[in-house]
């Protein structure tokens, strides 16, 4: 294990020295989020059926080819009745090429694939295989399709969210939102409108409920008949909202007809909007990031120079400063979220706890083992494993040779 991990603080350096990258344990340990939606097919009786998914640079293979970087990803989606028949499947081949060994290693740069398909309607179960083949590995993702038929009644299709910088393109599949795109864009469709000259207006609602149900916001058009459309598109303000979980509800009122719709997503509001929030909480935040000197010369900023210096620190790692997005910030406080919903005790935050901090360093582990009182996290493309144990039931879990793993991976 030493070896192992003399052998990355060399690779830092010398990245580091070649003006490359530098290795950050935060880059590890991606999930590949998988998402689907159905609409309306062309052929008649059938659902068209789009399913993405992503996959990060840092969770792929690549080698040199001359100046540039390859990998060669395949993937297949086997489609299953009831009968666990197969009854349809898809493969795809893609190629992949990056033009420095940087972003090789990049989990903020995320490739998207897409399958597109019609099928009858029914519920499947369905298997999504990623193939990696320059690693000659592979990983399967299990799921489960509900294909509705758009065919008799009134009804919406899966509604899509968008919070790319380009207009409807690739729908966020993870369902994460952030507060540097305010604004939701929606797209869906309807089908079987009832349209004649006795028509009356269609009524459309937006309702944008908290996880409890409360209703934060409500939006209502009266759309005329001559300006109906099979194709929705909208956008919805989130940027007041505060951080959580969220469902935005369609609903359509045709005539006596009713159609609804819903899509989940999560909102992670100005983690570093420090008139939001307290500042000390910002900065004990920053820990697993940020070193010693920049923690210090945070915390002896003056009041109207807070929000500036945090701001600068974050341009520091934009790993893509000329885009809109610092993904390496997204996902530092997408973890931070996640483990203070998962790990939080009475009085610690998640992230302060030792579950916490190895989820924000490192990401989701590829397996859990162990039996109690023991769990054992295990990383398998950095070859590393991390072990915690509890005195008891009412103990929190503390990491085996916390020491260690502060002198390896903490910031000083």
């Amino acid at each position: 294990m030493e070896k192992i991990l003399t052998l990355y603080r060399k690779l830092a350096i010398l990245l580091y020295c070649l003006g490359e990258f530098f290795f950050n344990p935060l880059l590890a340990g991606q999930d590949i989020f998988v998402d689907y939606f159905t609409f309306q097919s062309s052929d008649v009786g059938k659902t068209h059926l789009e399913l993405y998914f992503s996959l990060n640079n840092s969770k792929i293979q690549f080698i040199a080819d001359g100046k540039e970087y390859t990998a060669s990803v395949s993937s297949s989606l086997y489609i299953f009745n009831d009968l666990d028949q197969l009854v349809k499947k898809q493969s795809l081949d893609h190629e992949l090429v990056c033009d420095s060994f940087n972003k090789t290693i990049n989990s903020s740069i995320t490739n998207y694939f897409k399958f597109k398909l019609d099928i009858n309607p029914a519920t499947y179960k369905a298997i999504l295989v990623i193939e990696d083949k320059n690693k000659n590995s592979s990983v399967n993702h299990k799921m489960s399709l509900s294909i509705p038929d758009y065919w008799k009644d009134f009804a919406l299709s899966s509604p899509q969210i968008f919070t790319s910088q380009e207009d409807y393109k690739i729908p966020n599949i993870n369902h994460t939102v952030f507060h540097t795109m305010p604004q939701l864009k929606l797209y869906y469709e309807s089908y079987n409108l009832e349209i004649d000259v006795y028509s009356q207006n269609l009524t459309v609602e937006y309702l944008l409920k908290n996880e409890s149900g409360h209703v934060f916001q409500k939006q209502t058009q009266i759309v005329p008949v001559n300006q109906i459309k099979s194709g929705f598109k909208t956008t919805f303000s989130v940027e007041h909202l505060p951080g959580g979980n969220y469902s935005l509800q369609i609903i359509q009122k045709n005539n006596n007809n009713t159609a609804s719709s819903n899509i989940p997503f999560t909102l992670i509001q100005s983690p570093t909007k420090i008139a939001l929030r307290k500042y000390d909480r910002v900065l004990d935040e920053l820990q697993y990031i940020a070193n010693t000197k920049d923690l210090e010369t945070l915390r002896k900023l003056d009041l109207n120079k807070r929000q500036e210096g945090i701001d600068s620190f974050w341009k520091r790692y934009d790993p893509t400063p000329l885009t809109k997005e610092n993904e390496l910030k997204n996902e530092y406080y997408t973890r931070i979220v996640q483990a203070n919903k998962t790990f939080s005790l009475k009085q610690l935050s998640g992230f302060e706890t030792d579950f916490g901090m190895i989820l924000v360093l490192f990401g989701k582990p590829d397996k859990i083992s162990g039996s109690a009182p023991t769990q054992v996290w295990h990383y398998n493309d950095l070859n590393l494993k991390f072990t915690f144990i509890s005195i008891d039931e009412r103990t929190a879990f503390n990491l085996v040779d916390r020491g260690q793993v502060f002198a390896d991976y903490m910031p000083r």
